[in-house]
């Protein structure tokens, strides 16, 4: 299958806090063709249960039902350390999570929808810049 975008942890707590880019995320949800790979999840479970944010339930139900949820596979995670490893030759806070969703979409042909900073310029981003 074919997406026309992947939803990172950063895409879905803006929409789902109202943020700045809620409104363009909500158009790739709208259209349907988007995945979100599981560590997004796992991330966006962590953060509202300690920020003790009400709705976890609610959200990671809207999640599964407006995208696709991509595990993640082994070629992913070895293709991970080099793409790390990239990232932190222009941002030292970029983090093995970034390396891992930036290589999911990648693995999907479709681009990593995200506004964190760490990716910003990474090929295969489509970064939501910030206004």
């Amino acid at each position: 299958m074919t997406y026309e975008c992947v939803f990172d942890s950063f895409a879905w707590a803006d929409y789902f806090r109202g943020g700045p880019h809620a409104e363009r995320v909500k158009e790739f949800i709208d259209r349907g063709n988007g995945a979100t790979p599981v560590l997004a999840i796992a991330e966006l479970s962590a953060k509202f249960h300690r920020e003790e944010l009400a709705g976890w339930k609610d959200a990671r139900d809207f999640i599964l039902a407006h995208s696709s949820v991509v595990d993640l596979l082994w070629p992913v995670a070895d293709r991970s350390g080099e793409t790390l490893k990239q990232l932190r030759t222009r941002r030292k806070s970029a983090g093995l999570a970034d390396a891992i969703m930036l290589e999911t979409a990648r693995s999907l042909g479709a681009p990593l929808l995200t506004g964190d900073i760490d990716l910003q310029g990474a090929e295969g981003v489509l970064f939501l810049e910030r206004t």
